[in-house]
This record gives C-alpha cells, sequence and structure tokens, in this order.
C-alpha cells in the first residue's frame, strides 16, 4: 500500500523596493504596518529600503531583512521590484530564511514538497 504524506508549504511574505529619488529616507515597514500585514497572512519583509521598530518587531516574531533602520515612515504602491539584484514581480514566490532570500523557479513547490518529503 502507498502511504499518504501532505506537504503543506506556507507562502506568505512582502517583498518592498524603495525607489525614492532620495532612497531610505522613510521606513518601508513598522510595527503597525507588521500587524497590517500579519492580519493579511503576511509572515515576513524583504526589502532594500529601510525599517523602524525593530525591538517591537522582534517582540512580534516578525522577520524583517533591510538595509537600513530609521524613525521616520515613508508611502507604498505595488510593482515590479529588484532588492540587491534579485528581480520579484507580483506573484513570484521568494524563500527567505536567515541566511537570505532566493527567488523559486515557477511551478517548482511540487517539487520541493516532494524533495523535502523524500526519505533521507
Amino acid at each position: 500500500m502507498g502511504q499518504t504524506i501532505e506537504c503543506s508549504v506556507h507562502l506568505a511574505g512582502m517583498i518592498i523596493q524603495d525607489v525614492d529619488h532620495n532612497p531610505n529616507q522613510g521606513a518601508l515597514l513598522s510595527d503597525v504596518r507588521a500587524e497590517i500585514l500579519r492580519a493579511l497572512d503576511c509572515q515576513a519583509v524583504v526589502t532594500n529600503g529601510t525599517v523602524r521598530d525593530l525591538p517591537a518587531l522582534a517582540a512580534m516574531n516578525f522577520p524583517a531583512f533591510c538595509q537600513f533602520v530609521s524613525a521616520s515612515n515613508a508611502y507604498m504602491h505595488t510593482s515590479q521590484v529588484e532588492i540587491l539584484g534579485l528581480h520579484v514581480a507580483p506573484g513570484d514566490l521568494v524563500y527567505v530564511d536567515v541566511r537570505g532570500a532566493v527567488l523559486l523557479p515557477e511551478g517548482s513547490i511540487e517539487e520541493i514538497c516532494r524533495v523535502r518529503l523524500r526519505p533521507a
């Protein structure tokens, strides 16, 4: 008999690019924005821009990968972005952990699950 194994991959994060003429003048993420994003099932942010309220984000266990820290806010809109050479479009899948971020090839989730569940 075959064995049924469920592979659950939770994909929930946001990529934010700072494209201002004078970048990093305001934070693209704060603890308040993180709470809003979490309510929308977002669990992490990767940005080439600025983040604020780092102690609050850490207490929330909300990962934020950024280049700078600031005390003020900024304004955002949705589009294709480039973060430190990684080109990301709306709908792309990005894997993020403490070592960094990588764009997953389109249609790769089934293969990732299959390899993840393969016996060692």
